[in-house]
């Protein structure tokens, strides 16, 4: 599981959904070169590997820039994305009420998901993405997701069984990168990442 690179909705203060992201500023592209260099020294079997996005720019963009794969291979999916902003979408931070400073349990804003939304529906994707691979022709094939912090951070807390309202206290830098391993087992018998045996770790 991949974080996208720097934004320019973040730069410029603006809830970045799937209409308000504006793609990586300068500094999120030299990232996403950074990290394809990364991705090709240290995850075997690189250019063997399904890539999947979420629907938001910035995460399409990383994958494009660091993979050097076109869009179309892509299989994206809004499982993988941020917490939606709804109706304020491409709006500033500072003129929405309620943002990104947000509880765990409030909409961030009208139409909007709140974190524990997010989490439910991370948790139903990435169980859903485990089984797939398990029970694919190519089991043995790995994924790159490349997502975001909120999505990265609830596969942790659902791997490690930690309280949803713990995400907030897990850092996932830019470009990080991070590797979810689920027992085959698990994943054949089981529809949720939380109810599967999964480890997860940093790695660059």
């Amino acid at each position: 599981m991949v974080r996208h690179g720097e934004s320019l909705a973040a730069l410029k203060g603006i809830a970045g959904g799937h209409l308000g992201c504006l793609g990586l500023s300068q500094e999120g592209e030299a990232q996403a070169r950074a990290l394809g260099e990364n991705l090709r020294s240290q995850v075997e079997d690189f250019s063997d590997c399904e890539i999947h996005t979420s629907n938001i720019a910035r995460a399409m963009a990383t994958a494009e820039i660091s993979t050097g794969r076109p869009a179309a291979s892509y299989r994206r999916s809004c499982g993988l994305c941020e917490t939606h902003p709804g109706a304020n979408d491409g709006k500033r931070w500072s003129d929405i009420g309620l943002g990104v400073d947000a509880g765990f349990y409030d909409p961030i804003g009208p139409l909007g998901e709140s974190v524990a939304q997010m989490y439910r529906r991370a948790d139903a994707h990435l169980g859903e993405m485990a089984r797939d691979i398990a029970l694919g022709a190519n089991a043995r094939r790995g994924v790159i997701a490349f997502t975001h912090s909120g999505v990265i951070c609830a596969a942790y807390a659902q791997a490690r069984r930690r309280a949803p309202e713990e995400l907030f206290e897990i850092s996932v830098p830019l470009c990080s990168a991070h590797l979810l391993e689920v027992e085959t087992e698990s994943a054949t018998s089981e529809s949720r990442l939380s109810s599967m045996r999964a480890t997860i770790g940093r790695v660059f």
